[in-house]
Protein backbone atom coordinates (compact mmCIF):
# COMPACT_ATOMS: atom_id res chain seq x y z
CA UNK A 1 0.00 0.00 0.00
CA UNK A 2 1.11 3.38 -0.74
CA UNK A 3 0.98 6.65 1.32
CA UNK A 4 -0.03 9.01 -1.02
CA UNK A 5 1.39 12.64 -0.09
CA UNK A 6 -0.35 15.71 -1.85
CA UNK A 7 2.55 17.49 -3.44
CA UNK A 8 2.82 21.55 -3.39
CA UNK A 9 1.26 23.37 -5.89
CA UNK A 10 0.99 26.80 -7.76
CA UNK A 11 -1.95 28.78 -7.85
CA UNK A 12 -2.98 32.14 -10.39
CA UNK A 13 -4.62 33.39 -7.18
CA UNK A 14 -7.29 34.67 -9.36
CA UNK A 15 -9.15 31.32 -9.25
CA UNK A 16 -7.81 30.36 -5.70
CA UNK A 17 -10.96 31.92 -3.84
CA UNK A 18 -12.87 29.87 -5.95
CA UNK A 19 -11.52 26.71 -4.37
CA UNK A 20 -10.57 28.00 -0.89
CA UNK A 21 -11.73 29.55 2.10
CA UNK A 22 -10.75 32.61 4.58
CA UNK A 23 -7.86 33.48 1.75
CA UNK A 24 -8.07 36.66 3.39
CA UNK A 25 -6.07 35.09 6.72
CA UNK A 26 -2.25 34.86 6.83
CA UNK A 27 -0.92 32.10 6.28
CA UNK A 28 0.03 29.60 3.36
CA UNK A 29 -2.04 26.38 4.28
CA UNK A 30 -5.58 27.13 3.86
CA UNK A 31 -8.78 24.61 4.18
CA UNK A 32 -10.59 23.91 0.81
CA UNK A 33 -14.18 24.32 -0.42
CA UNK A 34 -15.92 21.17 0.45
CA UNK A 35 -17.32 21.11 -3.16
CA UNK A 36 -13.97 21.35 -4.48
CA UNK A 37 -12.18 18.62 -2.74
CA UNK A 38 -12.90 15.92 -5.00
CA UNK A 39 -11.86 17.96 -8.41
CA UNK A 40 -8.25 18.61 -6.28
CA UNK A 41 -7.29 15.31 -4.48
CA UNK A 42 -3.75 15.38 -4.94
CA UNK A 43 -3.53 18.47 -2.91
CA UNK A 44 -5.94 17.78 -0.47
CA UNK A 45 -4.84 16.78 2.58
CA UNK A 46 -6.49 14.57 5.30
CA UNK A 47 -8.14 17.71 7.18
CA UNK A 48 -9.57 18.91 4.33
CA UNK A 49 -6.93 21.64 3.93
CA UNK A 50 -4.33 22.35 1.13
CA UNK A 51 -0.95 24.42 0.38
CA UNK A 52 -1.43 27.25 -1.31
CA UNK A 53 1.61 28.58 -3.07
CA UNK A 54 0.65 32.20 -5.82
CA UNK A 55 2.49 34.08 -8.15
CA UNK A 56 2.28 36.98 -10.76
CA UNK A 57 2.50 37.06 -14.00
CA UNK A 58 5.19 39.81 -13.05
CA UNK A 59 7.57 37.55 -11.20
CA UNK A 60 6.98 34.58 -13.66
CA UNK A 61 4.96 35.09 -16.67
CA UNK A 62 6.15 31.56 -18.23
CA UNK A 63 4.78 29.56 -15.50
CA UNK A 64 1.55 32.41 -15.14
CA UNK A 65 0.39 31.50 -18.18
CA UNK A 66 1.01 28.00 -18.50
CA UNK A 67 -0.83 27.76 -14.99
CA UNK A 68 -3.67 30.83 -16.50
CA UNK A 69 -3.75 27.88 -20.01
CA UNK A 70 -4.04 25.03 -18.07
CA UNK A 71 -7.53 27.07 -15.99
CA UNK A 72 -8.93 27.64 -19.16
CA UNK A 73 -8.57 24.51 -20.31
CA UNK A 74 -10.00 22.59 -17.21
CA UNK A 75 -11.42 24.86 -14.75
CA UNK A 76 -9.20 24.31 -12.02
CA UNK A 77 -6.21 26.85 -12.24
CA UNK A 78 -3.58 25.29 -10.54
CA UNK A 79 -0.92 22.84 -10.85
CA UNK A 80 1.21 20.18 -9.04
CA UNK A 81 4.67 21.27 -8.15
CA UNK A 82 6.62 18.36 -6.75
CA UNK A 83 10.08 19.20 -5.74
CA UNK A 84 12.17 15.97 -6.99
CA UNK A 85 11.75 14.73 -3.33
CA UNK A 86 11.56 11.05 -4.06
CA UNK A 87 14.57 9.80 -2.25
CA UNK A 88 16.38 12.65 -4.39
CA UNK A 89 18.72 15.08 -3.67
CA UNK A 90 18.40 18.76 -5.10
CA UNK A 91 17.50 18.16 -8.93
CA UNK A 92 19.94 20.76 -10.76
CA UNK A 93 19.67 19.79 -14.55
CA UNK A 94 16.76 19.26 -17.17
CA UNK A 95 18.90 15.59 -17.75
CA UNK A 96 18.12 14.98 -13.70
CA UNK A 97 14.40 16.02 -14.04
CA UNK A 98 13.74 13.93 -17.02
CA UNK A 99 15.72 11.03 -15.66
CA UNK A 100 13.38 11.25 -12.32
CA UNK A 101 9.97 11.93 -14.47
CA UNK A 102 10.93 8.75 -16.38
CA UNK A 103 11.21 6.20 -13.37
CA UNK A 104 7.98 7.86 -11.31
CA UNK A 105 4.59 7.84 -11.84
CA UNK A 106 4.69 11.53 -12.61
CA UNK A 107 2.17 11.80 -15.69
CA UNK A 108 3.31 15.25 -16.97
CA UNK A 109 7.22 17.17 -16.81
CA UNK A 110 7.28 20.88 -17.80
CA UNK A 111 10.70 22.44 -18.39
CA UNK A 112 10.64 26.01 -19.80
CA UNK A 113 8.59 25.71 -22.94
CA UNK A 114 8.85 22.01 -23.54
CA UNK A 115 6.71 19.13 -21.97
CA UNK A 116 7.16 15.67 -21.66
CA UNK A 117 3.96 13.56 -21.33
CA UNK A 118 3.56 9.96 -20.85
CA UNK A 119 0.72 8.21 -23.06
CA UNK A 120 -0.55 5.40 -20.40
CA UNK A 121 -1.44 3.10 -22.73
CA UNK A 122 2.01 2.69 -24.55
CA UNK A 123 4.30 4.00 -21.50
CA UNK A 124 5.72 5.83 -24.36
CA UNK A 125 7.67 9.15 -24.01
CA UNK A 126 6.83 12.37 -26.51
CA UNK A 127 8.41 15.85 -26.53
CA UNK A 128 6.49 18.20 -27.38
CA UNK A 129 6.24 22.22 -27.21
CA UNK A 130 3.22 23.34 -25.51
CA UNK A 131 0.71 25.83 -27.27
CA UNK A 132 -2.37 25.99 -25.67
CA UNK A 133 -4.98 23.58 -24.70
CA UNK A 134 -6.23 23.42 -28.54
CA UNK A 135 -3.89 20.58 -28.54
CA UNK A 136 -1.81 22.11 -31.23
CA UNK A 137 2.21 21.26 -30.59
CA UNK A 138 4.38 23.33 -32.07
Amino acid sequence: MKLLIPFLYEDAYKGAAAFFINLSSSGFVFTIRPEKRSRIPAVTHVDDTGRLQTLSRETNPLYWDLINTFGQCTGIPMLLNTSFNENELIVCTPSEAIAYFLRTDMDVLVLGRYYLAKKIAVQALTLKKFDNCSGSVM
